[in-house]
């Protein structure tokens, strides 16, 4: 497909975004389409297991905090809220 000017790719992009988030499933997330997941409440069953999300969810559990230490605060940006994300 040949494009004859810029809004011809911007509306290609736009439709194929569409596409991805509104009408095609993905397997990572029980066959539901990225704007059906963000609606879910609680956890989403995954096809796969995660490593690196089992590690973390096994870290917090073994982690003993003292009553009287400082909450953490959640990052933004990062998957796993305890660091900031890499290219900030």
């Amino acid at each position: 497909m040949r494009f004859k000017n810029i809004e011809e790719v911007k509306a290609a992009v736009a439709n194929a975004v569409d596409f991805y988030n509104n009408e095609r499933p993905h397997m990572s997330i029980n066959m539901m389409t990225p704007s059906q997941a963000t609606a879910c409440e609680g956890e989403i069953k995954k096809w796969w297991l995660s490593y690196r999300v089992k590690v973390i969810k096994e870290k917090l559990t073994e982690l003993e905090i003292p009553e009287n230490s400082l909450p953490l605060s959640a990052v933004q940006g990062s998957p796993s809220g305890l660091r900031p994300p890499v290219n900030p």
